[in-house]
């Protein structure tokens, strides 16, 4: 493939490269790939079962028992629902959190591999190239 704005032939790139690519930077930072699924999982699997025991609440309410055991049991629900409303809470920073740190490491990890490639090119290649639109370029790679 040739570049519009001048005769320099780019190599095509396939998504298998990329992949390639990311994964050797990314698992340079597994515990935090894994902070972030096993945080966002967690809480997903909270904010599913919260509405199961607000079902729960309301049986209660319905139920039509002795006033005392009633109370009882919605304090209990109640108490559920909010230590299971905290684990959800408590998941998603966690997930949050840990996503924020995989994704800056890995973009520094992906411009400095750029960089690395870039140094073992030709003294002709940098004399051919803006140096800004490979700047630009590795900025994109990296984002992307």
């Amino acid at each position: 493939m040739r570049s519009k704005k001048s005769n320099i032939i780019y190599p095509e790139v396939h998504i298998t490269d990329v992949l390639f690519f990311l994964w050797q930077v990314a698992r340079k930072h597994w515990i935090s790939l894994f902070l972030t699924i096993s945080g966002v999982v967690a809480a997903s699997l909270f904010e599913v079962i919260i509405p199961i025991y607000y079902k729960h609440f309301f049986d209660i309410l319905s139920s039509g028992q002795n006033k005392e055991i009633i109370a009882s049991q919605l304090f209990r629900a109640i108490f559920v629902i909010l230590i299971l409303g905290a684990g959800a809470w408590a998941s998603w920073r966690l997930g949050s959190f840990a996503n924020s740190h995989f994704e800056a490491k890995t973009m520094a990890g992906l411009r400095q591999q750029a960089y690395d490639y870039l140094t073992y090119h030709s003294y002709s290649f940098f004399i051919n190239n803006f140096t800004g639109a490979l700047v630009q370029r590795v900025g994109r790679y990296a984002r992307a």
